[in-house]
């Protein structure tokens, strides 16, 4: 992997928390993703994991920070604290945040005819093959969300950044 550093492209760094930890991607453009994955935070401690976010703003040296918008969505009150706290965090480094919706996200990927978690990452896998490693089996109705689906979850922030921003 190169070092953030060097790179002369912006940076952009997404961040997607969920109830299980922190899903990221740092990438310049869609070809060029550096890193991506998953940080699980169990059991779940605000200090640990604001740490892992001061870590991932420090490494990537991102120009551009990009977040789930929680306002009218279904999120839980941590989740909601905690992008609050990325948001701050992210300011306070004179970074571009950007909030994308779940249905900015959802009408992203219907022009794609994706409209279920599975089916946005079957789409994703399409463009970045590597992932396909780390795909969930698709979720029964009465099972939890498995925790790598964070990673996935990061990377349609990005695929909405990119849609929108052309």
């Amino acid at each position: 992997m190169m070092k953030m550093s060097s790179m002369k492209s912006k940076v952009i760094l997404v961040l997607y928390p969920n109830v299980t930890g922190l899903g990221y991607v740092i990438a310049t453009d869609p070809k060029e993703i550096y890193d991506y994955g998953m940080r699980k935070f169990k059991p779940f401690s605000k200090y640990r994991f604001i740490k892992k976010v001061r870590w991932f703003l420090d490494y990537a040296k991102p120009q551009v920070v990009i977040l789930l918008n929680y306002e009218n969505s279904h999120v839980s009150k941590r989740v909601t604290e905690t992008i609050k706290e990325i948001e701050s965090l992210a300011r306070t480094k004179n970074l571009n945040v950007i909030k994308y919706s779940k249905m900015q996200i959802r009408d992203t990927f219907s022009v794609l005819g994706a409209s279920t978690k599975f089916e946005k990452s079957i789409q994703i896998i399409k463009w970045y093959p590597e992932l396909e490693s780390i795909i969930p089996p698709k979720r029964r109705p009465w099972k939890p969300e498995h925790y790598q689906m964070g990673v996935f979850d990061a990377f349609a922030l990005l695929t909405t950044y990119w849609y929108l921003s052309e």
